[in-house]
């Protein structure tokens, strides 16, 4: 992603589009995403129609924050709201990283997993 460009000045967000083979996703809390030719169609931890998962990782550019400020307005202050406003504009672009490493740390207990996994990849 950092060898990537912003081509229209939104955002690029790292998704995974082989559900179900990480098993670090904890399907109660990994924010799904519906992807159309690179392009976020819809994004959402609660969507039912999705075709990818959301792996955190970003590439954005500034008019992400005014997209938060806009989606606030309408009350949703969320990461995602701002994804959903630059999306309806055509501005929010997706890159695979199908078979590549990621997991979602949100408490303590993610975090030991990743470390755990991260070690034993370095003592093997």
């Amino acid at each position: 992603m950092i060898c990537k460009s912003l081509d229209n000045d939104g955002v690029l967000l790292a998704v995974d589009e082989d559900l179900g083979k990480n098993s670090f996703i904890d399907m109660e809390d990994v924010t799904r995403v519906l992807v159309q030719e690179n392009r976020i169609q819809k994004i959402g931890k609660g969507i039912k129609n999705y075709n990818c998962f959301d792996t955190g990782i970003f590439l954005c550019g500034p008019e992400l924050f005014t997209a938060i400020e806009h989606s606030s307005i309408s009350g949703d202050d969320s990461l995602s709201g701002g994804i959903r406003f630059l999306a309806k504009q055509g501005q929010a672009k997706t890159i695979s990283i199908n078979g590549l490493f990621w997991c979602d740390i949100d408490d303590p207990k993610n975090f030991k997993q990743a470390q755990d996994y991260l070690s034993n990849l370095t003592e093997n």
